[in-house]
C-alpha cells in the first residue's frame, strides 16, 4: 500500500521550496491539485494550478462526503477556500504521494485515510536564515500579499508572545450630499477572548429567534446581551 508524504510549517518555513526539490528528486511521487474558491490569476491553469469552482460547488461535494479538508482565509476580497477532494486522484493502492499543508489540513487528512498511510514531515527554520527572503516570502503568501504588511526582526519571538490583537479604522468621505463626514473606530482586544464572547452572544441570540439559519447581521443586537430586554433598554437607551 502508497504512503502520503504529507509536508507542513509555519510560513516562510521554506516548505514550498523543499516540496519542489524533493519532487524534483523523486519524480515517482504522485501530487495531488487542490480545490480552490478564489478567481483565477492571469497565467493560472484550470486543473493545473488548483481546480477553480464556486462555492456552491465545493459545498455539494461536502454535502456528498467527498471533502478530505477544507481551509478557510479571510482576505480582503472575502473568504477564500482551499479543500483536498475525494475525486480519484489519491490511489494507495498503485501509488505514493507528496503533500503539503497545515498542521490542521494533515489531521484531517490522516483522519480520513487512517494515521499508518500518512507520513509528517515538519519543517523548521534554522537558525542564520536570511531575513529578507524570509520577509519577502511572508509577504508573497496567499494570506498576507492582499494586505498591506509589515515584517520585523527581533532577538526572540518569546518575548513577544501575545493574543492582544488591534484595529484601527479611519473612514472620511461624503454621505448623501454632506462632505466631511468623519468616522473612527478604535479596539484593542485580547482575540481568543473576545472570539469566545461573540460566539456565546450568538448563541444566545439564537435561542431567541424563529428556527431558522441566521447570519450575524440578522441577529438584533439585544438578544445578544445578557439580561431582561426591559432592563437593557432602561439602562443602555
Amino acid at each position: 500500500m502508497g504512503k502520503i508524504y504529507y509536508m507542513m510549517g509555519k510560513s516562510s518555513s521554506g516548505k514550498d521550496t523543499l516540496f519542489k526539490e524533493v519532487k524534483k528528486a523523486l519524480p515517482w511521487l504522485q501530487t495531488i491539485t487542490l480545490y480552490t474558491t478564489r478567481p483565477i490569476r492571469e497565467g493560472e491553469r484550470d486543473g493545473i494550478e488548483y481546480f477553480f469552482v464556486s462555492e456552491d460547488t465545493l459545498n455539494a461535494y461536502e454535502k456528498q462526503g467527498k471533502v478530505i479538508e477544507q481551509r478557510a482565509y479571510d482576505t480582503v476580497h472575502g473568504i477564500w477556500k482551499y479543500a483536498t477532494v475525494d475525486d480519484g486522484q489519491i490511489n494507495l493502492g498503485t501509488s505514493d504521494y507528496l503533500v503539503i499543508g497545515t498542521l490542521q489540513s494533515y489531521e484531517q487528512m490522516q483522519k480520513f485515510y487512517g494515521p499508518d498511510k500518512l507520513v509528517p514531515i515538519y519543517i523548521e527554520v534554522e537558525d542564520g536564515y536570511d531575513f529578507k527572503q524570509v520577509s519577502a516570502a511572508i509577504k508573497a503568501d496567499d494570506y498576507f500579499a492582499h494586505d498591506e504588511t509589515h515584517v520585523m526582526q527581533v532577538e526572540c519571538v518569546d518575548n513577544l508572545l501575545d493574543m492582544g490583537h488591534g484595529v484601527n479604522l479611519v473612514r472620511k468621505g461624503v454621505s448623501g450630499k454632506t462632505q466631511n463626514q468623519l468616522i473612527e473606530f478604535d479596539m484593542k482586544i485580547n482575540n481568543p477572548a473576545l472570539t469566545a464572547q461573540i460566539l456565546v452572544s450568538v448563541a444566545r441570540a439564537s435561542l431567541k429567534q424563529q428556527p431558522g439559519a441566521y447570519t450575524m447581521i440578522e441577529l438584533p443586537i439585544i438578544d445578544m446581551l445578557y439580561g431582561e430586554r426591559e432592563n437593557l433598554i432602561r439602562r443602555l437607551v
